[in-house]
Parts: structure tokens; C-alpha cells; sequence
């Protein structure tokens, strides 16, 4: 019996240590994605300010 709760808790901590890892990597990957998102869309807003600013200068010409 005492055997058996051995390996029934190394397989617990080897699956708690699994479950951690894919825990870390899902939050890694979101995080890398949620980042490269946010740079786009300053990117992109930076384009459309320069282009605004094209427009308001042409204008006034």
C-alpha cells in the first residue's frame, strides 16, 4: 500500500510539474501575442497619423 501512494504521488508532482510548465508556456505565447498585437496596432496608428497629417498639410496649401 505504502508502495502504491509512492507512485501515485510521484505521478501526482510529475503531472502538477507538467500542468505548470503548459501554464507558463500558454501564458508566454499569449503574452508574445497579445505584444506583437499591440505593436501592430501602434503601427498602424502611427500610419494613419502620418497620413492625416499629409492630409491637413495639403489642405492648407
Amino acid at each position: 500500500m505504502e508502495e502504491m501512494n509512492k507512485k501515485i504521488n510521484s505521478q501526482t508532482i510529475e503531472a502538477s510539474r507538467y500542468q505548470q510548465q503548459w501554464m507558463y508556456e500558454t501564458a508566454r505565447n499569449n503574452n508574445n501575442k497579445e505584444s506583437e498585437f499591440q505593436e501592430t496596432l501602434l503601427q498602424t496608428l502611427n500610419r494613419i497619423e502620418t497620413k492625416l497629417d499629409i492630409l491637413l498639410m495639403n489642405r492648407h496649401k
